[in-house]
């Protein structure tokens, strides 16, 4: 919180982190390398931000994705974030072939800043991106994946239900079976 006299006086406070890897199409067993696939590259992020005036948004975070590949393929692409708008999503689709390999690049950047001013809310924010930010890179045939260089599946994975759903479903199926059987006996069906 900034106090004093000095009108219009500023604190910032900025903070990047940096990803680097590289990987690989890899074929399943059968597919020979040149088979042509398509990739999703997707990125998205997301926080917590306090401060600022209704309309002001002190502060903010962003993430930007580089992706470069063979014969020129190239991605650059992010999205911005703030507490208008607290998560972003972005995908980008290239075409590639098995066996092509890839430099991925990935920037997490995260502002906040506060002005001494006469609104209260804009005396301090806060900015809080922790474990949000998250790479993605999908084969949209189901001829291939891509391998990180350390090993890493980037895909996304599959929602799986919860157990409790399935709770739900076998509760519903009885109680289904039970106002069947009630009607039949009945003679309402």
């Amino acid at each position: 919180m900034l106090g004093g006299s000095i009108e219009n006086a500023q604190a910032v406070a900025v903070s990047d982190a940096w990803f680097a890897a590289g990987g690989t199409v890899t074929g399943a067993p059968g597919v020979v390398v040149g088979t042509p696939v398509s990739l999703r590259f997707t990125i998205d992020v997301g926080g917590a931000f306090a401060g600022g005036a209704p309309f002001n948004p002190e502060s903010e975070a962003s993430v930007d994705l580089v992706v470069s590949g063979p014969n020129g393929a190239f991605i650059n692409t992010g999205s911005t974030i703030n507490k208008l708008k607290p998560t972003g999503f972005v995908t980008s689709d290239m075409n590639a072939f098995v066996g092509d390999s890839f430099e991925m690049i990935m920037k997490l950047h995260v502002f906040a800043g506060a002005i001494n001013a006469t609104k209260p809310g804009d005396r301090s924010s806060v900015a809080d991106v922790s474990n949000t930010s998250h790479l993605y890179v999908d084969v949209l045939s189901a001829n291939a994946n891509f391998v990180g260089s350390g090993g890493h599946l980037y895909a996304s994975v599959a929602a799986v239900p919860e157990p409790s759903v399935y709770a739900m479903l076998l509760s519903g199926l009885f109680v289904a079976g039970v106002l069947a059987r009630r009607r039949a006996r009945h003679g309402l069906g």
